[in-house]
């Protein structure tokens, strides 16, 4: 087994959806237990690459670059729209109101080696067992896509509902053919910036492409696909507003990419 790399640290996922993956899947090239741990990274670069400031799909890519140093992209959300909280359900307006998720501290430690007090904290989040369940939760008036074919089965896990003041994300972690699939949908708050999606990784050897595809209902979709020592692909699209993001890990086979992309 390896280490994920930061391939697996994107900005956007939620490290807490990773820890729930507490089923081993066969043949991958890390455990997928409480053991994983994929840290959240805020890749906001530069806009010095090839690509600096380009509009495709809805999105303003901000650099897409790979060398010798490693291979790194950055793009922001152009397209999509701010809802206005009201559309929101009750419990998730309430949420967003004290600008996000409730914690609840489970466990206090002595102090540490640098003298301060360690407390361990749990987000106190919904989860559900289907994706119509998560999405009546976000609210009627959130024009989310008919459930996914791909989220209805496959040893799908439970799928969150997370909150922050300019966000509302629904998530998940499910397997298909063997590979390992993260997904979110994310529905931005009105009166909130939207945020900036990336990854980087410095290590040599690995090849980024940009690539354009679409999904079942004809939204063109963003897909950024790695090589080399590392394989990778993943897609993004905004559909009725809502931004999607689908990464697969251990594989950069299009075709089971351009399988999930059909069911939307």
């Amino acid at each position: 087994m390896k280490n994920p790399s930061l391939w697996e640290a994107m900005a956007h996922m939620d490290p807490l959806l990773i820890e729930e993956a507490d089923r081993p899947v066969a043949r991958r090239r890390r455990s997928v237990g409480r053991t994983l741990c994929i840290a959240a990274a805020a890749c906001l670069l530069l806009a010095v690459g090839v690509l600096a400031s380009e509009e495709l799909f809805g999105f303003r890519i901000l650099e897409v670059q790979s060398d010798e140093e490693g291979a790194r992209y950055s793009l922001t959300v152009e397209d999509a729209v701010q809802f206005p909280v009201e559309q929101f359900g009750e419990t998730v307006q309430k949420r967003i109101a004290i600008g996000g998720d409730p914690t609840t501290v489970i466990e206090e430690h002595p102090a540490n080696e640098s003298g301060m007090d360690v407390s361990t904290i749990q987000i106190d989040v919904p989860w559900f067992d289907t994706y119509a369940e998560a999405a009546a939760y976000l609210g009627e008036n959130i024009p989310l896509a008919a459930e996914s074919a791909a989220l209805a089965g496959h040893g799908s896990r439970k799928i969150r509902v997370s909150t922050a003041s300019n966000v509302v994300t629904l998530s998940t972690i499910y397997e298909l053919e063997e590979t390992y699939v993260m997904f979110s949908a994310a529905a931005f708050v009105e009166g909130g910036m939207s945020p900036t999606y990336g990854s980087a990784d410095g290590a040599s050897g690995i090849e980024l492409t940009q690539e354009t595809a679409q999904t079942g209902t004809g939204c063109p979709a963003l897909i950024y696909r790695t090589g080399g020592e590392r394989n990778t692909c993943e897609a993004y699209f905004i559909r009725e507003g809502i931004v999607y993001n689908l990464f697969l890990t251990d594989t950069n086979d299009m075709s089971v990419l351009q399988r999930i992309l059909d069911t939307f």
